[in-house]
């Protein structure tokens, strides 16, 4: 009998010669990862609106990617999923160049689909990071593609998110629309898996509609960190890559976005903290109350990845269409299902509302006149947003350069009998499901929608919604004919793809770069000198712990400015252990891992707190932290790098 690595070799060798065909559910799959963490210190974070500045690790922010390309066309989709709030075309297209200088046209804007996963703790801008990260990822999942198979899987997770505008918007949908769902958000988690031809697992991919701004609550917390979807993410990562890091195994999961717009996580309160005080600087009631959300669903995810007998393999043809939406010019015909007759709709110019800004300050009285401060806007953009109250006309202005998009993206791939939507913002649930059915009425195919897609044009609600105007509508900036528009040019691509034409949809015109307006380097920090040198012991570590009764142990050490580090793909410290046979230390824990935080304190203070939580069935065993860092004592002066290392301590 011939052994399992001799048979697969034969059978990739029989397969090679011309058998492998889409119909037979055969292709080249591979998955990759990078890291793509921005600035730690300094530098806001993208989420919320308000002045709140990264200061320290919780958890890295990643790229996540899967390669699907098909032996019998060669045509190749490729999907990542981002631990950033929102992707941005700049970003997209700087990523597109740097592939191509290596695939050449094998990669291109039309067949990469990057998604943002929302998270609310991730830094802005300084799209450097993103790009290199980014770019990591998609190389190695093309560069490890190899033949095998994917399967499609679905299940219900009930009690985890919730429409918050159920009682209101939600409402204003028609009811024959509302009578088709059971329930007033998505609980329909989507699953591909992917694996060798010999039934090695090689990834994951996950779609739910849940807001990740559980971390973040409030905006409020300074640490960096990629939420519930990336701790889900992580949870997967450490099943599947057992004794590896964070972002270095060969087995890669990602939980994507949805319809997640207004869909925030559903509190059992019982298990969970209350929410903390803005005035309460610890941080570890948010850690459980996003760690909440991120359990259940990694604990569904892995439910639906092992229970393969609900697995279905994907067959099929691999295709891909792509259009640019030109707001200023577009017009497409709508079938109103309210009034019976086709329709011409059209966008307006981008506008947020007045609906938004009362979200953050319900009892403002003064907002048209801050909005006259800023900019009147014009005649044709208030009756074409009403009954939309506009606050910023967007659209109308440009210097330094555009408020708001005019061009954005809209993406289909059909992959096998499965098709994936790149939506272009936090489409809500009705919204999410407007476009889903409308495309599944063309292909009969499993529809999977992937939220954030490619740029953002901020919320996104269907008509009816947008008339009630929350704050959901008020950041509708396209207005009310968004969905329409979008649902047309979705269900046009499946056409021309099923029938094997894409090149009849239209590409349409470029959106602008701001590359050369926008800072990309990161500036350094001056660190005057703190009164103990860089890299001492502040607070140490006790000499013994015990891992049933204590909670965490915590280092203080003396420390520069985490802006001055680099370390896209290192880590600010190590949890060592000794290993007793031969008195060496192994790397036990890194500033990536779900049970360590990393919290600068500074400039004021010039310190840095590692935290590292125990579990009661911690191995036991000496270990000690050390951490890492660069000091620099004037902007134009020397980087300069420092180690600290705590007491040896003994956890039992």
């Amino acid at each position: 009998m011939l052994s399992k690595p001799y048979f697969s070799l034969l059978l990739v060798s029989f397969l090679s010669v011309g058998r492998c065909q889409d119909d037979e559910g055969i292709y080249k799959v591979g998955v990759g990862i990078g890291d793509i963490t921005g600035p730690r210190a300094g530098t806001p974070l993208n989420g919320f609106i308000g002045w709140l500045q990264a200061a320290g690790i919780y958890t890295r922010q990643y790229a996540r990617a899967f390669a699907v390309e098909s032996v019998t066309s060669g045509n190749v989709v490729v999907y990542i999923t981002c631990d950033m709030r929102m992707i941005d075309h700049s970003l997209v297209e700087q990523v597109v160049i740097k592939l191509q200088r290596k695939y050449g046209e094998k990669i291109s804007v039309k067949n990469i689909m990057i998604s943002a996963t929302h998270t609310h703790s991730g830094v802005s801008g300084f799209m450097t990071n993103s790009v290199d990260g980014i770019y990591e990822a998609v190389d190695n999942a093309l560069t490890s593609a190899q033949l095998g198979r994917m399967y499609y899987t679905s299940g219900v997770l009930e009690r985890v998110n919730e429409n918050r505008r159920r009682e209101g918007a939600y409402l204003r949908n028609p009811q024959w629309e509302r009578d088709l769902y059971n329930t007033t958000v998505d609980v329909v988690m989507d699953l591909f898996k992917f694996e060798t031809l010999d039934s090695t697992p090689l990834g994951a991919f996950n779609w739910f509609a849940l807001h990740p701004g559980d971390f973040n609550e409030g905006g409020d917390n300074p640490l960096v960190s990629s939420d519930h979807k990336g701790y889900a993410s992580l949870l997967f990562d450490y099943k599947m890559n057992p004794g590896k890091r964070p972002g270095q195994g060969d087995f890669v999961s990602g939980f994507g976005s949805a319809n997640l717009g207004g869909v925030y996580t559903s509190w059992e309160e019982a298990d969970v903290p209350p929410r903390p005080q803005p005035e309460d600087p610890d941080v570890t009631p948010r850690l459980l109350r996003m760690k909440y959300a991120g359990q259940r669903q990694f604990d569904h995810a892995w439910a639906l990845f092992e229970n393969v007998e609900n697995h279905n393999l994907v067959t099929g043809p691999i295709g891909y269409s792509h259009h640019f939406v030109d707001v200023h010019v577009e017009n497409v015909p709508h079938f109103n299902q309210s009034s019976g007759e086709v329709e011409n709709v059209s966008l307006c110019k981008a506008a947020m509302g007045v609906a938004y800004f009362r979200e953050f300050d319900p009892e403002g009285e003064l907002w048209e006149i801050i909005r006259d401060l800023i900019k009147v806007p014009s005649e044709e953009m208030t009756q074409c947003q009403l009954p939309k109250g506009v606050m910023i006309a967007a659209g109308e202005m440009d210097e330094p350069w555009a408020w708001l998009p005019r061009i954005f993206a809209v993406q289909y791939f059909q992959i096998g009998t499965v098709s994936l939507l790149g939506l272009p913002g936090e489409f809500t649930t009705m919204a999410g499901r407007r476009v889903q059915r409308a495309v599944k009425n063309v292909t009969e195919s499993n529809v999977i929608l992937a939220g954030l897609c490619n740029n953002y044009i901020n919320y996104v609600t269907t008509p009816e919604e947008y008339d009630y105007q929350a704050f959901e509508g008020g950041a509708t900036i396209f207005g009310k004919n968004t969905v329409p528009l979008v649902t047309y040019w979705m269900t046009e691509m499946a056409k021309a793809v099923k029938e094997d034409d894409p090149d009849r949809i239209p590409s349409g015109p470029s959106p602008p770069s701001f590359l050369d307006l926008v800072r990309t380097e990161v500036f350094p920090a001056p660190d005057p000198l703190p009164p103990l040198k860089f890299g001492s012991i502040i607070r140490d570590a006790e000499p013994e712990y015990d891992s049933a009764t204590d909670i965490e142990i915590s280092v203080v050490f003396s420390a520069g400015s985490p802006r001055n580090s680099g370390l896209r793909k290192g880590t600010f410290f190590i949890v060592e252990k000794k290993i007793e046979t031969t008195g060496r230390w192994g790397v036990w824990r890194t500033d990536a891992d779900v049970d360590t935080l990393f919290h600068w304190r500074g400039p004021e203070i010039r310190d840095v707190e590692v935290r590292w939580f125990l579990s009661p069935d911690m191995e036991p065993g000496t270990y000690r932290i050390r951490h890492f860092g660069y000091y620099k004592l004037t902007v134009d002066g020397h980087m300069h790098n420092y180690e600290g290392k705590s007491r040896e301590f003994l956890v039992k």
